[in-house]
């Protein structure tokens, strides 16, 4: 398999794809033990879930439904299965809209909505993400509707849940095939970067921005969280790692981020363009003393119809983006909107002419 025309070499993650592929079982009607023609399934919180058959009736739901709903387009047939999603930004309906041509048949559900309102949907099976368990999922288990989580966080989770998806929705080899398009391209990028030595690794934050009633507010990612792996992964150094321990965004001021002073600063904005961020800083007097200001070093985290920092079916291009920058020369080969095509026509089944009319137009933050 190659990415935009460049050999890829086998991951180092390749046992450990083995190993998590142990834990997700489909039966046959010939296994022994198992219900004639059933699907068993241990989900992301360990549960083993049992289904009499491949599900025709799937529901996706709660906080990060998108992140669920992307995951299930990778799969062919994954769309037609889906007779509800909660597409709680216009920019995620948008790109169901644009990959399901039945979109219109489906039930939309609002924010936040309800176990009623899910059952009247009809599924025989709703996928949540794992941190909706207590919220959403026990009470559609109350209703004898069956529930599947999922993680979906990190690289490793993102393989294993992947399989689960294959198997669940009767497309084993379909998970398989886009497993080993992640794992190549993290292979490619690790290869490239294995040799480098901590000076040869930039000082790097990840911030979050948002901006309230003329309150501007900076955040981190926790340390375990896909954006501080993927600064590792593309060659650099996330300096705020060591003091980032929790289970969601972490508030830092401006007096912390200067103590810091790492050499590439980047800015996540999930309600606005990153760049017209990146910008504003770049020229802010205060940010003008910082490294990166100084070299022209902060930057907008770009995305499409979502931001490719999250742990969305987009994360690999956003580790490809930050490799071109974190490390240019290392990554000088690599042509990002090529690999935007690739990654669409690949995953999604998307033609050029569809990406480039309907993707590209789309793409936002600090691009080439």
């Amino acid at each position: 398999m190659t990415r935009s025309g460049r050999p890829l070499r086998l991951p180092a993650m390749a046992a450990l794809a083995a190993a998590l592929a142990l834990t997700v079982t489909a039966c046959s009607p010939g296994d022994s033990g198992s219900p004639g023609g059933a699907v068993v399934v241990v989900d992301a919180l360990g549960r083993t879930v049992t289904l009499p058959e491949v599900p025709e009736r799937i529901a996706v739901a709660g906080r990060g439904a998108f992140m669920i709903f992307d995951a299930v387009y990778l799969f062919p047939g994954g769309g037609a299965r889906l007779v509800g999603l909660e597409a709680g930004r216009d920019t995620s309906a948008a790109f169901a809209a644009l990959v399901d041509p039945d979109l219109s048949a489906k039930t939309i559900f609002p924010r936040n909505v309800g176990p009623e309102e899910i059952a009247a949907s009809g599924p025989d099976l709703v996928i949540l993400k794992s941190y909706m368990a207590s919220d959403l999922g026990a009470p559609l288990e109350q209703l004898a509707i069956p529930v599947l989580y999922l993680d979906l966080e990190t690289p490793e989770q993102y393989e294993r849940d992947l399989a689960v998806l294959g198997t669940v929705l009767g497309e084993p080899e379909r998970a398989e095939e886009i497993a080993a398009f992640y794992r190549d391209g993290v292979a490619e990028i690790e290869a490239a970067t294995a040799g480098l030595g901590g000076d040869r690794r930039p000082t790097v934050l990840v911030l979050q921005y948002s901006a309230s009633e003329g309150a501007t507010t900076f955040e981190v990612p926790p340390a375990s969280w896909l954006q501080t792996t993927m600064v590792t992964l593309a060659g650099g150094t996330p300096v705020w790692a060591g003091e980032a321990v929790g289970n969601g965004w972490i508030t830092v001021g401006f007096e912390q981020i200067a103590a810091w002073d790492p050499d590439q600063i980047y800015l996540i904005s999930y309600a606005g363009d990153s760049a017209a961020v990146a910008a504003s800083l770049q020229s802010d007097p205060a940010w003008q003393a910082l490294a990166a200001a100084q070299t022209g070093s902060i930057y907008g985290w770009p995305g499409d119809h979502t931001s490719w920092d999250q742990p969305d079916s987009r994360w690999i291009l956003g580790l490809t983006w930050l490799f071109t920058k974190v490390q240019p020369q290392a990554a000088a080969g690599i042509d990002l909107m090529d690999e935007v095509e690739t990654f669409f026509g690949a995953l999604y089944r998307l033609t050029p002419e569809a990406v480039q009319a309907e993707v590209i137009p789309a793409l936002f933050g600090s691009l080439p």
